[in-house]
């Protein structure tokens, strides 16, 4: 079966609150029994990534940063599909370089007449407080490229956040919206990444996979959107996100019990019957 999994991490794959994916991990070992890659798709850096993919016993591209760009940390056939280089990885950048958004956070702190404090403004120390992350995942998360997360206080209104939204899009940028967080990114987002992976996986393979996506926040739903199954799995409190694009599949399932659910029953929708008996 050719197909490919995209996910969000804080909130989806990963626990909101402990960041664990026990609940998930049958599932991953069913999807790298079915060898349907796993495709990491977070707010999260090309840093912060690396290690958890590692840690998840994963391989292939990486979407980081909200869409920034599509990295591939460890070769393989795809590897002349990326035209682009960060570090020495080979990656397809669509991001707006940090220390610009660092410069249009400035200025937006005067358009919302508010207090903006963003990842640039703190330490890991303080990161690791805002986050619960230990002082060297902090460290990985202050190491930006194409996205700014930040805090905005106190909570803005709708017309504060239209406000701001119109001020970015004047200059090429976009506000969004985490599960903690809210990041100031160029004109990307996880959707744009995701299309262009899987024109690139279809080139190479000559067949175009089917996709799945899941995710919880708003920063997910272009993601959701453009993917042939989208899932929007429940947050910690049990409800869902408004607002999602039509024909997104809302999973009662909270984080990675949502994901686990969700993953099984794709995968027993795309292998078919013979092969869901095999499973039993």
């Amino acid at each position: 079966m050719t197909g490919l999994v995209f996910t969000d991490l804080d909130g989806t794959l990963l626990d909101h609150h402990t960041y664990r994916w026990d609940a998930a991990r049958p599932a991953l070992e069913r999807l790298a029994r079915a060898g349907v890659p796993v495709v990491l798709c977070s707010s999260k850096t090309r840093a912060e990534m690396m290690g958890l993919q590692e840690r998840l016993g994963l391989g292939g591209p990486l979407i980081v940063e909200n869409g920034g760009a599509v990295v591939l940390p460890d070769g393989g056939p795809l590897a002349g599909a990326f035209p682009d280089r960060l570090g020495e990885l080979p990656a397809r950048v669509f991001g707006t370089p940090y220390p610009r958004l660092r410069d249009a956070l400035d200025g937006l702190r005067h358009v919302a007449g508010a207090r903006l404090r963003g990842f640039g403004d703190a330490g890991p120390d303080e990161i690791a407080r805002w986050t619960g992350l230990d002082p060297a995942a902090a460290a990985a998360a202050a190491a930006r490229e194409f996205d700014e997360p930040f805090l905005w206080e106190p909570e803005p209104s709708p017309v504060a956040v239209a406000r701001a939204e119109a001020w970015l899009a004047a200059r090429g940028l976009r506000l969004t919206r985490g599960g903690r967080f809210w990041h100031l990114t160029g004109d990307n987002d996880k959707g744009r990444a995701a299309l262009w992976l899987a024109d690139a996986v279809a080139s190479a393979t000559g067949a175009r996979p089917r996709t799945l996506a899941l995710g919880d926040g708003a920063n997910d739903l272009p993601l959701l959107a453009v993917a042939d199954t989208g899932v929007l799995v429940a947050r910690p409190d049990g409800t869902h996100l408004p607002g999602a694009p039509a024909g997104v599949v809302l999973e009662p399932g909270i984080g990675p019990e949502g994901w686990r659910r969700a993953v099984e029953r794709w995968l027993g929708e795309v292998q078919g019957p013979r092969c869901k008996n095999s499973d039993r």
